[in-house]
């Protein structure tokens, strides 16, 4: 698996985990989308600062594109949750 390969899938993932946590913990829904798109993309580029050892030189243009499909993808995590949340609160 190349290096880009396994890049894409550590945004993936790490972007649905702290999406979950964030609709988990934050009630606004633009709120809790807002902060995972920021704290993942921050992750991210954490991960690979830690694997090359100096941040990359498109640097800030990544911590753009990262935000956006950080927030992208934590529109529907927070749509699951919110119905996961809605379904739970219903009288049994």
């Amino acid at each position: 698996m190349s290096g880009s390969a396994i890049a894409l899938i550590l945004l993936l993932s790490l972007s649905m985990a702290v999406a979950a946590f964030c609709h988990s913990t934050i009630r606004s829904f633009m709120g809790a989308s807002t902060a995972s798109a920021l704290i993942s993309t921050v992750l991210f580029q954490g991960a690979i600062y830690h694997n090359l050892g100096y941040l990359d030189p498109f640097f800030p243009i990544a911590l753009v594109t990262g935000a956006f499909f950080g927030f992208l993808i934590s529109i529907p995590v927070g749509l699951v949750a919110r119905a996961i949340h809605a379904r739970r609160q219903l009288p049994k």
